[in-house]
């Protein structure tokens, strides 16, 4: 499964999970930008994929978290720390 984020205004508002197969290319290699035009295409806005292992892209996104362009992040609050 792959899990995308769909970003508004630099920020994750929701995070889906879609069938790997979607991603798949001619040559059968997944390509993240096939997973956000699918995701996209069926349901509008700006879309990245996310890692639930967090492999890349520094983090998993979480409803909330900035999107830089290149990385999640979420900025600790005093909530946030237990």
């Amino acid at each position: 499964m792959a899990h995308f984020a769909r970003i508004e205004n630099e920020t994750v508002v929701e995070v889906i999970v879609i069938a790997n197969a979607v991603l798949l290319d001619k040559n059968g290699q997944e390509q993240e930008s096939i997973g956000a035009t699918f995701c996209h295409d069926t349901f509008g806005g700006e879309w990245v994929q996310t890692s639930y292992s967090a492999k890349f892209k520094s983090k998993f996104a979480c409803p909330g978290d900035t999107w830089d362009g290149t990385n999640f992040t979420r900025e600790e609050s005093a909530t946030d720390v237990v």
